[in-house]
C-alpha cells in the first residue's frame, strides 16, 4: 500500500516508545582486518554482485510462484463454497485464505525496490501496473463493502439465524443495480450492477486509500466479517454468519437477500487476486520475464537494463525502507502506539501476528540467499532456492557488521516467538489486537522492542551497501512520509 500517513498526538505512555538503536551505524568500524582485506579485497567483486542479484531474482520468482499457487487453491475453495454455501465449505475457504496469506507474506520484502510489484513512473509500472495496491492495500473501510455492526452493539453467536445490531447503509453488496459512489474526496461513481474483477478494480482506493475493494483484505472481510475483538472476547473476532451466504436469509436491517452478491464479490476478488499475482510472478520468470532480464542487465531493450550497482542500490534501499518504515513503523509502531485494532493488518481473521512474522522471514530469506517453499528445512526440493545471499558477502568482507546483523536477527526472532506464542496459546490466548492494549504492558514492551530491532536492521542496510561499494544513507532507507508518532 502507499504510505498511510497521519499525525498522532503524544499519548500518556509516549515514554515507552522512545526508539533506541535506530541510527546509522556506518561509521562504527574503520579498521576491520581479515584475510580478504589484508590481501587487498575490501568489497564484493563484480562476480559476487551478480551472484547475489541472481539469487535474489530466483527467490523472487519462487516466492511469488508459491503465493500464486496458494491463491489458486484459495480460488478453488471459494468456487467450491459458491457451489455449496455450507459452514464446512466456508471454513475450508478460510483455511485456504490463511495458507495463501502465509506465502504472500514472504513476498513483501520485495516491495519498495522499484520492482514489478509497486514501481511507479517508469516502464516497469507501464508493464506491470504497480499491483501492490490492488493485492494488499489496507487498512480497509469495511462499511464500503458490506454491512457492519453499529457502534457499541454486538451480534449474536454465529449460526443463530439473527444478527441484532446490523447496520447496512449504502455499500457495494447492497447496491443491486446502478452506480455506487464511495465516500471521499474525488470519488467516482461505478456501476455495480454486475460484480466482477473490473468493477471492484475501479472501486479500489476510489476516493481514498481506505476504500479498499480488492485483494487479500477484501476477501478476508467477506470470509470472516467485521472484527469485534475489542472487548477481549475472542469469540467476537471475525464471526461472519453462514446465513450471509445462504439464499433466502435476509439481513436484519434490510429487506433483500444479498447472498448471491456476496458470492459474486468473493469470486471476483479471488479471480482478480490470481490474475494480479500471475502478472507479478511472470515478471520474474527466468525465460520470459522482462523485468528479471532487465534486473540482471540482459534485456534486449537496452533502456530497461540496470547495472549491478543500480539493482543493488534499489534492492538494499527497498529492504531497508520495508523493514524500518513499513513493517516496524506503519504495521507495528502505529498500532502499538495507538493501542488500536483499527491499525492492525489482518484484523478480521486475527492473523496479524503471522503477517508480521512472515514479512520479516521474507527479508531474512533474501539476506540469507535461501527460500524454503515447503518449510521442511531442506533447500533442495522443487521450488526451493539456495544461493549466494547478502549474508555470505557481508560475512566475508565485514565480519563486524555480519556479527551485528546476526545478533539483531536473533533478538528479532525471540520477540517474534513471544508474540506468536501468546497469539496461539492453548489457553490465555492474546491476539495481536489484545497484546497492544494498555493493560498488557508486558507484550507492549516486547512489541516496542521489536519495533526498535527492526528499525535498526533497516538502518543496517546502509552498512551492507558499503560492502558492495554502494553509497546509501539513513535517509535512503527511511520513507520520508512515514507516520509520525513521537
Amino acid at each position: 500500500m502507499k504510505a498511510f500517513t497521519q499525525i498522532f498526538g503524544v499519548l500518556s505512555l509516549a515514554a515507552l516508545f522512545i526508539l533506541t538503536g535506530c541510527g546509522n551505524k556506518s561509521d562504527k568500524k574503520s579498521n576491520v582486518l581479515d584475510t580478504d582485506k589484508m590481501s587487498g579485497a575490501t568489497t564484493a567483486s563484480a562476480a559476487e554482485k551478480t551472484a547475489v542479484l541472481t539469487t535474489y531474482a530466483k527467490i523472487a520468482y519462487a516466492s511469488y510462484d508459491k503465493a500464486l499457487n496458494d491463491a489458486q487453491a484459495l480460488k478453488t475453495a471459494v468456487d467450491t463454497f459458491a457451489g455449496s454455501a455450507s459452514q464446512e465449505n466456508l471454513d475450508a475457504a478460510k483455511s485456504a485464505w490463511l495458507a495463501s496469506r502465509d506465502s504472500y507474506g514472504l513476498t513483501e520484502a520485495f516491495r519498495l525496490s522499484e520492482g514489478p510489484i509497486d514501481a511507479e513512473g517508469n516502464w516497469v509500472e507501464d508493464a506491470y501496473k504497480a499491483l501492490e495496491g490492488q493485492i494488499n492495500a489496507w487498512p480497509l473501510d469495511e462499511n464500503m463493502i458490506d454491512y457492519t455492526y453499529a457502534t457499541g452493539t454486538q451480534g449474536t453467536a454465529a449460526g443463530s439465524g439473527t444478527r441484532e445490531g446490523d447496520s447496512a447503509g449504502d455499500n457495494i453488496v447492497n447496491t443491486e443495480s446502478g452506480n455506487f459512489t464511495p465516500s471521499g474526496t474525488g470519488a467516482e461513481a461505478v456501476d455495480v450492477t454486475t460484480l466482477n474483477a473490473d468493477t471492484i478494480t475501479a472501486l479500489n482506493e476510489n476516493g481514498g486509500e481506505a476504500n479498499v475493494a480488492t485483494g487479500y483484505h477484501a476477501i478476508e472481510f467477506l470470509l470472516w466479517g467485521q472484527d469485534q475483538d475489542n472487548t477481549g472476547r475472542e469469540e467476537l473476532a471475525g464471526q461472519r454468519h453462514i446465513e450471509d451466504y445462504e439464499a433466502g436469509n435476509t439481513d436484519v436491517s434490510d429487506t433483500d437477500d444479498f447472498s448471491d452478491r456476496r458470492i459474486a464479490y468473493l469470486q471476483a476478488a479471488t479471480d482478480k487476486l490470481v490474475d494480479d499475482l500471475t502478472i507479478v510472478r511472470n515478471a520474474w520468470d527466468a525465460t520470459n520475464g522482462e523485468y528479471r532480464k532487465a534486473f540482471l542487465n540482459s534485456s534486449a531493450t537496452a533502456s530497461h537494463n540496470l547495472t549491478s550497482d543500480e539493482a543493488l542500490k534499489q534492492v538494499l534501499a527497498g529492504m531497508g525502507v520495508f523493514l524500518k518504515s513499513e513493517l516496524a513503523n506503519e504495521r507495528l509502531k502505529v498500532a502499538v502506539f495507538n493501542s488500536s485494532q483499527e491499525d492492525e493488518h489482518s484484523c478480521f481473521s486475527d492473523n496479524t501476528h503471522v503477517d508480521i512474522e512472515t514479512n520479516y522471514r521474507g527479508f531474512w530469506n533474501i539476506y540469507n540467499g535461501k527460500y524454503d517453499a515447503d518449510g521442511d528445512g531442506d533447500y533442495s526440493d522443487t521450488g526451493d532456492v539456495s544461493g549466494t545471499g547478502f549474508k555470505t558477502i557481508v560475512d566475508k568482507y565485514d565480519a563486524s557488521t555480519g556479527t551485528d546483523i546476526t545478533a539483531n536477527h536473533n533478538g528479532i526472532d525471540t520477540k517474534l516467538e513471544t508474540m506468536t506464542a501468546k497469539a496461539t496459546a492453548a489457553s490465555g490466548k492474546l491476539h495481536f489486537d489484545q497484546q497492544i492494549k494498555d493493560a498488557n504492558a508486558e507484550y507492549r514492551v516486547s512489541l516496542n522492542g521489536l519495533v526498535n530491532d527492526l528499525r535498526e536492521m533497516g538502518d543496517t542496510m546502509v552498512d551492507v551497501a558499503s560492502v558492495f561499494d554502494i553509497s546509501l544513507t539513513s535517509n535512503d532507507v527511511t520513507d520520508p512520509d512515514e507516520t509520525q508518532t513521537n
